[in-house]
């Protein structure tokens, strides 16, 4: 089915350009950021096995040619409903697909910390997302790691909170639902074998990244 999906957008891709789909400012800005964010917070952190210590610091890629792939699906869709011009039911479309590039892990995390109006701990977050503390911790260092989450030192435990950057880029682009946002579908599942949209399935590695992005190109 995923390979289905990939020839189907690929053959989308191929029958148009994106001069040929008006493509609004508001718009291209949106995905700049979304690409420059989904860039960043899908970024492998190696670990060593044993210790699981930070092996070296991540290296993000730039968002760029993510940012050209994602205008690319859009102008795509917009040719096959017979539209001129991008418009908001695109991007909800793009947000989904861009999303689906983190690890669910990580948007469940990043998700969590966006609806609260303080740092939470990490046993917190954990049960919010239904996942261990110990992978909670994993998640929520390796996104410290890359910038997107604070880490803050209380008594003998840390609680964690959306970095400056990651709040700026989340009030540009809207990638993941609001309280009592019904427009979006729940992003936590219970850990089991299912998968969410072209999302990785929960009971992967930590250090695996989504390519379905890539895999379009």
């Amino acid at each position: 089915m995923r390979e289905q999906l990939q020839d189907a957008a690929k053959r989308v891709l191929e029958q148009t350009t994106a001069a040929s789909i008006d493509v609004p400012d508001e718009i291209k800005e949106k995905i700049a950021h979304l690409a420059d964010f989904v860039a960043i917070a899908r970024t492998p952190v190696k670990r060593h096995g044993r210790t699981e210590e930070v092996a070296y610091e991540p290296s993000p890629e730039v968002g760029t040619r993510l940012g050209g792939q994602l205008i690319q699906l859009a102008c795509g869709i917009a040719a096959a409903r017979g539209q001129q011009a991008l418009d908001d039911s695109i991007m909800n479309l793009v947000l989904h697909v861009a999303r689906s590039g983190i690890m669910r892990k990580r948007v469940n995390v990043l998700a969590h910390l966006s609806l609260q109006h303080k740092p939470a701990g990490t046993s917190d977050v954990g049960q919010a997302i239904r996942q261990g503390s110990d992978s909670a911790r994993r998640t929520l260092e390796d996104l410290w790691n890359l910038k997107l989450v604070d880490r803050l030192k209380s008594s003998n435990a840390y609680s964690w909170q959306l970095s400056a950057l990651a709040r700026e880029r989340l009030e540009i682009v809207r990638l993941f639902p609001r309280q009592n946002d019904e427009s979006h579908p729940p992003l936590i599942n219970a850990p089991s074998s299912s998968t969410g949209g072209l999302g990785r399935d929960t009971n992967l590695k930590e250090t695996e990244s989504n390519t379905s992005l890539g895999e379009l190109s």
